[in-house]
């Protein structure tokens, strides 16, 4: 298809002192494309089809976007969703510079760098080193500043050893990531990212998310286009949902995602020109007036914003094929659903499963199929839920079928406020047996201390060697945590074969206890739940 006519200026740069908090700003932004039916390849042969047709235009228009409206301010992450070919990367690049809209204009305020096709503009000819000073020299950097930041991005790229290699000769991944490096060292005001942030294998992916943690630690912009929805509805402010090049829905990440997963929303999709548009305009119609939010969560007392990773290993496909395995699995998945479940009733928080998706009973949202030893998951999640800090007030991290009553999390919270940086509340883990609760830590692990401590009229107990699939740290104690453990640390405990990362990471602590009430900050493992005789809102009564 052929790009349509544009005006020539439509695109402008708003100056860089410009007091306005608008740092991007589009209005009624349309890309339109010529589709030829059969194009002629001559004048003569176009003059000939005039004469026996008296028909001139041989294409259709095709927009693919239509009419684009929004700002967006600094310091914010907006996301954008929808099906392929509804406009994303189209818009992308509108906002890039690379494409002029047919009508409208998009005006943007600072430096920008954008990562929609890594290695843009190389020349597969030249060096690394050689590549890294003409992409420099296109950003308007001087020679003396591009050789400060030669090494750091070679280094950054492990490419060190090829410095002096024609591109040419990289593979997909060096080039990746010699083009991702490159354009994350110009340090931009706003940053414009298409699906490019997993390139390279799980060591540079790692690097990738750290570098992108630290330009949001920064308060930079970010505009954003994702299939990651769940990273969308941490991380973004607002989120525009297009579809068909139009824009359905702006505004918060929660009401955007459910729209976009909505079965009427998708069918509407496949419904083709002006009834189409209309199913899509109906479904829109119908969900933003809803509050989904409420609808899927209360606002618990403590009012706290909460990021979970749920670890989630058990189910596998040798286990499928076995009759009765097959039936335990399906009781362990309605555990872990109803865990899941209890989870979101904690309020502002955002769940995120982790796991393998080749041996997972239910949806993963965060996938660790590259892990070798899939015991390492509890390390792994950890680290990846670091790279969220500063996100949220409270972060949780715990086994698949643990179950987390809504007055313990409030009661932690209490306590978290009174408590010193180097102390938190490890909840009791408690599974039920013949209908009564037993505390599996305290009956199982050694190493407590006589040492008490009351609050709340409650006395607890010192853990010296906690074990209980479960992590709750404030965003503060997170911070200290990363500042004193090793997550590259594989032990063990209790001479058992499975590494306990938990174990390691509340090391910096003073872990206390509840010695006496086991339905006060504790938590149910539902291992050994009888669903029929002792229902998870009864077991926790």
């Amino acid at each position: 298809m052929e790009k349509s006519a544009a005006p020539k200026v439509a695109k402008k740069v708003v100056p860089e002192g410009s007091i306005s908090p608008v740092v991007i700003s589009v209005k009624d932004v349309t890309v339109a494309y010529r589709s030829y039916k059969q194009r002629p390849t001559s004048l003569k042969e176009s003059a000939l089809r005039f004469l026996r047709t008296g028909i001139l235009k041989h294409f259709d228009t095709f927009n693919a976007l239509q009419n684009v409206s929004f700002e967006i301010e600094r310091g914010k992450v907006f996301g954008i969703i929808g099906s392929n070919g509804s406009g994303k990367s189209t818009l992308l690049k509108v906002l890039a510079g690379v494409l002029i809209p047919t009508k409208g204009e998009a005006a943007v305020a600072g430096t920008m760098t954008s990562l929609i096709e890594l290695g843009a503009g190389f020349d597969p000819e030249l060096s690394a080193v050689e590549n890294i000073y003409l992409n420099g020299s296109l950003h308007r950097k001087t020679k003396e500043e591009i050789a400060e930041r030669v090494d750091h991005i070679l280094e950054f790229a492990n490419l060190k050893e090829f410095a002096s290699t024609p591109i040419k000769y990289y593979s997909s991944g060096m080039y990746a990531r010699l083009g991702f490096s490159v354009a994350v060292d110009i340090n931009p005001d706003i940053l414009v990212v298409d699906e490019i942030l997993a390139v390279g294998d799980e060591r540079f992916q790692r690097k990738c998310r750290e570098v992108f943690s630290r330009f949001l630690e920064s308060g930079k912009t970010v505009v954003m286009v994702s299939h990651d929805l769940s990273m969308l509805q941490s991380f973004a402010d607002r989120v525009a949902l297009l579809s068909r090049g139009q824009l359905t829905f702006l505004g918060d990440p929660e009401t955007a995602v459910e729209i976009y997963r909505d079965s009427s929303y998708q069918a509407a999709l496949e419904v083709p020109g002006s009834r189409g548009a209309a199913a899509l305009s109906s479904v829109v119609a119908a969900e933003v007036p809803k509050p989904i939010v409420a609808k899927r969560r209360h606002t618990p007392a403590h009012g706290k914003s909460i990021l979970c990773f749920v670890n989630h290993l058990h189910g596998g496909a040798d286990d499928r094929n076995n009759a009765s395995a097959s039936h335990g699995l399906a009781v362990r998945k309605g555990y872990i659903e109803t865990a899941i479940q209890q989870l979101r009733e904690l309020g502002k928080v955002d769940v995120k499963v982790c796991g393998l998706k080749k041996r997972a009973l239910v949806p993963i949202d965060l996938d660790f199929s590259y892990l070798e030893d899939p015991a390492h998951l509890v390390f792994e999640s950890l680290k990846r839920m670091t790279e969220y800090v500063g996100k949220y007030d409270y972060y949780i991290n715990l086994e698949d079928d643990i179950f987390i009553p809504n007055d313990a999390f409030s009661a932690i919270v209490e306590f978290d406020k009174k408590s010193l940086i180097n102390e938190c509340l490890h909840p009791n883990r408690i599974e039920m047996r013949e209908g009564a609760a037993h505390c599996i830590d305290l009956e199982a692990l050694p190493g407590w201390t006589t040492q008490r401590k009351s609050f709340e009229e409650k006395i607890f107990k010192v853990a010296l060697n906690p074990h209980s699939g479960l992590l709750i740290l404030s965003d503060e104690k997170l911070r200290y945590a990363m500042k004193n453990v090793d997550l590259t640390f594989r032990g063990r405990v209790l001479g058992g074969p499975i590494s306990s990362a938990y174990a390691h990471f509340h090391s910096p602590f003073s872990l206390y206890r509840c010695s006496e009430d086991l339905t006060f900050h504790s938590v149910i493992h539902l291992d050994h739940w009888v669903p029929q005789q002792i229902p998870p809102q009864e077991a926790v009564v």
